[in-house]
């Protein structure tokens, strides 16, 4: 059965590892290893990949939010496999916020893939997906938000170099070292 235990168990392992095992942490108050990114807050908020980067101590005016789509001939080079995999994205020209889970609702979900895949298949993935929902909740409540932002900062703002004051980051509490 496909779920997200071993991931959280693997986090759960690298959590519980104290420093000298691990990279050294980045000068912060806040321990933010192991980092746990949700797809949502890549795709929704441009601030949560700025933080990672800074937090990553990588230069984060580097980033690319938009590029040029590849081109027919790259495209076609790649064959039916690697364009299957990198189609989505190398077809693209900046960050699709329709592949964002916002609204999805498992029900409606699931008529889709009875259309799509027949009744028996389609139990299958809802099954799939009902079995991940713990382990995703608790991934997910653990997840790295980046910096905290004042209301009415909207998640498409255009991202302007930050100050690189880590005291400022956030991190869920609970993967902060122990004492």
């Amino acid at each position: 059965m496909c779920t997200l235990y071993a991931s959280k168990e693997l986090y759960d392992w690298y959590s519980s590892r104290p420093y000298k095992t691990r990279a050294e942490p980045l000068n912060s108050k806040e321990d933010p290893f192991p980092i746990v990114l949700d797809a949502d807050d890549i795709i929704n908020n441009k601030h949560t990949v700025h933080d990672l980067a800074v937090t990553l101590n990588l230069d984060p005016n580097v980033i690319l939010y938009e590029w040029d789509a590849a081109s027919p001939e790259h495209l076609e080079k790649q064959g039916q496999v690697l364009g299957a995999f990198f189609g989505t994205v190398e077809k693209s020209c900046g960050i699709i916020t329709s592949k964002g889970s916002q609204g999805i609702v498992l029900a409606d979900e699931f008529k889709k893939w009875e259309k799509e895949f027949g009744v028996e298949d389609a139990n299958v993935l809802l099954e799939y997906a009902e079995n991940c929902m713990e382990d995703y909740e608790y991934l997910r409540a653990r997840r790295f938000v980046g910096r905290k932002r004042t209301l009415g900062t909207t998640p498409n703002d255009m991202i302007q170099p930050l100050p690189v004051d880590r005291t400022e980051y956030v991190v869920a509490p609970s993967i902060a070292p122990a004492a």
